[in-house]
Parts: C-alpha cells; structure tokens; sequence
C-alpha cells in the first residue's frame, strides 16, 4: 500500500493493490470479496475505486495504518493470479 494525497478532496488515504491467488482462472472468489469488491465494480462500471475505513484497533506496533485511515481499492488495482503452490502459472490477470 501507499500513501497518497488527494488533492480535489483535500484527504490522506492508502492505495492498496488486490491480487489474490487461485488455483485456477476458473476458481471462485471468497462470499466476501465478490459481494464487497468484484460484484461492486461488475454492476457499478463507472466506480473509479471503492473506499473503506479501518476499524481495528488491533494493528501492528509499527503499522503505517491506523484507525480510522481510509484505504482506497482502485478498479484497475484487483487481480487473480493463478499459482500452484509457489509457481505462478501465468502472469497475472487484471480483472478490470
């Protein structure tokens, strides 16, 4: 993830990239990320990114992250990558 600054709304915010690994192109996503990042991008094809709030207070001493912050997922930012165990199949797929 990375801090940046957006300048038209004047806040703070972490860009975090998704790319999450699956055994095969036709491996599903989790309930939880086809109802709260896949479908919303899928139905909604004008949202430029989906933004969501910290809201643990369990976090790493050193984290950069930290209640509150806001963590911003941009469209182009989710991919699958299809492995098996260590090896990467092929590159990965860009899902927007």
């Amino acid at each position: 993830m990375k801090k940046v600054f957006d300048e038209v709304e004047e806040v703070d915010y972490f860009r975090a990239v998704i790319s999450d690994s699956k055994l095969n192109a036709g491996s599903p996503w989790t309930a939880n990320q086809k109802s709260e990042l896949i479908d919303v991008f899928k139905n909604n094809p004008d949202k430029k990114y989906i933004e969501f709030e910290v809201r643990s207070d369990k976090l790493p001493i050193n984290s950069p992250i930290k209640k509150t912050d806001k963590i911003r997922i941009y469209r182009e930012n989710v991919y699958k990558i299809i492995s098996e165990g260590e090896n990467i199949k092929i590159p990965p797929i860009q899902m927007f």
